[in-house]
Order: C-alpha cells, then structure tokens, then sequence
C-alpha cells in the first residue's frame, strides 16, 4: 500500500515522503497513530505543495544558521538546577530546555537539528547541532543552584 508520510517514522521516512509498506502496516498502525495518510492523487498533490513549503522554510533556516554559525561556536549556555547531596539532578536538561535557552539568546534553530539529550548530572557537555553542511558543537555547563 503506497501511503504519505505526515510525521517522521525511524527506519521508514521523512514527513512527505511517500513509501510503499504492507497494507497491515499501514492500517493497523501508520494510519491510526495518524503518521500517514493514503497515498491518493489529491493527497500528493496536498503534500507536494506542503514538502516545497517545508523545503523553503528549511532552507530559510539553513541561511539563518550560516550567518551565526560563529556567535553559535562560542556559546555556552548554563543552566541553574536543584541537586540531590550525590549532584545527580533533579529531572534533566532536556533538547526542549537548549532549544529554549537558545531562542532566548536570539537563535532561532530546527528541532531536527539538534542532538537528542537528556542531560542528568553536573557538569560541562558539548551538544551538537547537525544539518546537511554543518556539524557546530554548543557547550552546556550545568551548575548547582
């Protein structure tokens, strides 16, 4: 069964891809979780104009991040977090919490492009924001409150 993609899927696509998978698959689990859609005429020509929007505004983005790759070099972003008496932390640094701290210093970067991190101790760590071109490491230093 050929279904579009509407949300990435590990080991199957992007969002907007269109694949071929096993009509079980897609019934019983792609399409009730609401990450694809049949693949009918009207559905691709829906999701063509949406992937060149989602390509557009990558793009968009790409050319943002050149213009503060340096800035985005040096930074280091410290976060403030309640400990136990060992220094293990109480909750994480998340990816959600960089992205914050992130927007808040005036870089605006794609989710997708940064590391998966759950970050549970003190201490200094190197995250890295990856796309196509670029491969920038960003220093997060955790310190106790």
């Amino acid at each position: 069964m050929r279904v579009i993609l509407i949300e990435d899927v590990t080991n199957l696509g992007k969002k907007g891809d269109i694949i071929e998978v096993k009509n079980g698959y897609a019934l019983n689990f792609l399409i009730p979780k609401n990450l694809a859609v049949p693949a009918t005429d009207s559905e691709i020509k829906k999701w063509q104009s949406i992937k060149e929007k989602l390509a557009k505004e990558e793009e968009k983005q790409l050319k943002e991040l050149e213009k503060v790759i340096e800035k985005i070099k040096n930074t280091v972003i410290v976060f403030k977090r309640k400990t136990t008496k060992e220094g293990k932390l109480f909750g994480s640094v998340s990816k959600k919490d960089i992205l914050k701290e992130l927007s808040v210093l005036g870089y605006n970067i794609n989710e997708d492009w940064l590391d998966e991190v759950h970050l549970k101790e003190l201490g200094e760590f190197e995250v890295n924001i990856k796309t196509k071109n670029y491969n920038v490491p960003i220093k997060i230093k955790i310190e106790k409150e």
